[in-house]
């Protein structure tokens, strides 16, 4: 109940650990994917040196003015398209 982002990144250097020791000298690679990408950042920000590079994507939008811009399309579509159509708007403003 108390401090569970701090578990979750024990939890991903306990699985880190297990594989260096069965794996020893081979490269890290961290992949993070959605909450996965929070995970990942996370442990990247605490022990970059472990790793030898990282495939983050689609991450969490609500940090700062442009997550907000982005929930805030998000909501308005949701609210004209109904809750089980995807954006139409987003993916072009982010990926294109």
């Amino acid at each position: 109940d108390a401090d569970g982002g701090a578990k979750v990144i024990a939890d991903v250097t306990a699985i880190h650990d297990l594989i260096a020791g069965e794996q020893p000298g081979l490269p890290v690679i961290l992949f993070g994917h959605s909450m996965g990408a929070s995970v990942a950042l996370n442990f990247l920000l605490r022990h970059s040196a472990r790793v030898h590079a990282a495939a983050i994507w689609n991450g969490n939008f609500s940090q700062g003015l442009l997550g907000q811009l982005a929930l805030a399309i998000l909501g308005w579509e949701r609210m004209r398209l109904g809750s089980d159509v995807p954006s139409r708007l987003l993916p072009r403003l982010t990926f294109q």
